[in-house]
């Protein structure tokens, strides 16, 4: 995964779409699927060509149009829509499974969000998603320097402008996720944690070169220059960097979270 992501996109972004995408492709999806955020396909069509999944997304939906303009040149989607997760038009027990991958911590109405997403489950269906924890921000390598140096709050002012950056509405342990999805009637089915220390500091020490990669992909459809030329880089480069993920799979510590949740 990693060199498929890092040839089309910025490192930092990659780091963390490899290491959900290892999760998710041991993860069976149940059709029709919707997908929430689905942005402009990439990664999903990535991963479900990993799973040897030659079907459609059956519907996928974005806040962005011109995500969504991108995400239908990638063939992955039967039907894309404008539309917002916590007001949808899709009639009660629409799909088996909802899919929300690095979404849903974007949302402020996180409540109405997940009630939406349960009421278009159908009974027994599933939401599958993925999310940064609590534990995020003190993994970032410059607030664990920070915090080495006795710059308690300059770690803290740290962490606070990068989440705001990412608009990280939502970083929250277990024991929090397990209460919102039952509250909204779905039951934690299983979780596993990802994105270790190694991945989260490296993560935070290249996201500088991450800068303009957005604004790039509005204007060319590209998040990064010569894409062509990056492939013969990160061929020789990647299986070092995969090891040195690899290496640190053992932590107890990490910074993000993939769930399974089921309608009752």
């Amino acid at each position: 995964y990693l060199e498929k992501f890092w040839t089309q996109a910025p490192l930092a972004w990659s780091l963390i779409r490899t290491e959900e995408c290892k999760l998710l492709s041991q993860v069976k999806f149940k059709r029709p699927i919707l997908e929430v955020g689905c942005g402009d396909g990439f990664v999903t069509k990535i991963l479900f060509a990993a799973k040897n999944e030659k079907q459609k997304i059956d519907v996928g939906i974005d806040l962005d149009s011109i995500e969504l303009s991108l995400a239908k040149k990638t063939g992955m989607y039967n039907k894309l829509f404008n539309i917002d997760i916590r007001k949808t038009p899709f009639p009660p027990a629409s799909f088996k499974t909802v899919f929300a991958n690095g979404v849903l911590e974007h949302i402020p109405d996180l409540d109405d969000a997940l009630s939406e997403i349960s009421r278009i489950l159908t009974p027994g269906g599933q939401l599958i998603t993925t999310s940064p924890m609590d534990s995020f921000t003190g993994l970032l390598l410059f607030c664990r320097l920070f915090e080495s140096l006795h710059l308690s709050k300059l770690a803290k002012w740290y962490g606070r402008k990068l989440n705001n950056a990412f608009a990280h509405y939502h970083l929250m342990p277990l024991s929090r996720w397990k209460r919102l999805l039952r509250n909204s009637g779905l039951t934690l089915v299983t979780h596993k944690y990802y994105n270790s220390p190694k991945v989260v500091m490296l993560h935070d020490l290249t996201l500088p070169f991450s800068l303009g990669s957005k604004q790039l992909k509005r204007t060319t459809g590209s998040m990064v220059f010569f894409p062509e030329v990056r492939k013969y880089v990160t061929e020789l480069i990647s299986p070092i960097l995969t090891k040195y993920i690899t290496d640190d799979a053992s932590s107890s510590e990490y910074g993000s979270i993939m769930l399974v949740a089921k309608k009752e």
